[in-house]
């Protein structure tokens, strides 16, 4: 997916955006937005934040559908990646010059079609869709570039049923709703 306007230099200053909103949190240095601003900025669309150290995981926030301006949203999801991703311990200091910022702009998720798990699971298209597994009160999600650490729809859904808590098989063993959604994603 390519968002219409999205160019370099807007990836650059979202980013940037992104580091200073962390940035903030351990200074308290107030910045104004409007130095970032972007061709974009003021639009709504979903968005995640993905921190890395060492080509690993260091937190990961985001959200599909927001009503805030995407300038505001990416700090907000930056801060949260950071600090708030109960998998990992806040973010220090001393970590956010090795820390790298990925941010994905998403498109709003879609019901994936089907009679049968079989059936949503053989439209999965890797690579290219983000998926969202919904079971009773269990949820999560993987973005698009995940497929590439899971490659094969088993490995992937497999996966994506123990982030949200139930077993590996209950892709294969109950019925659960998967919506589809795609990401432009950038990286620093």
């Amino acid at each position: 997916m390519r968002i219409k306007g999205l160019n370099i230099t807007d990836q650059e200053r979202l980013l940037a955006l992104a580091r200073q909103g962390i940035k903030q949190q351990f200074t308290g240095e107030p910045f104004n937005l409007a130095d970032y601003h972007t061709q974009i900025s003021k639009e709504k669309w979903g968005c995640f934040v993905t921190l890395q150290q060492q080509g690993k995981l260091r937190g990961c926030i985001g959200e599909f559908e927001s009503q805030i301006p995407l300038s505001k949203l990416v700090v907000k999801m930056a801060q949260q990646a950071a600090f708030h991703d109960p998998r990992f311990k806040p973010l220090k200091s001393a970590e956010l010059i090795g820390t790298k910022i990925e941010i994905s702009l998403l498109t709003a998720p879609k019901p994936v079609p089907g009679a049968t798990m079989e059936e949503k699971v053989s439209k999965l298209v890797p690579f290219v869709d983000g998926v969202i597994l919904r079971h009773d009160s269990h949820k999560a999600t993987f973005l698009p570039q995940v497929w590439g650490q899971l490659d094969d729809k088993p490995a992937f859904m497999s996966a994506l049923c123990r982030k949200a808590g139930l077993a590996a098989d209950a892709w294969q063993t109950e019925t659960l709703t998967l919506f589809t959604y795609r990401a432009q994603h950038f990286e620093e």
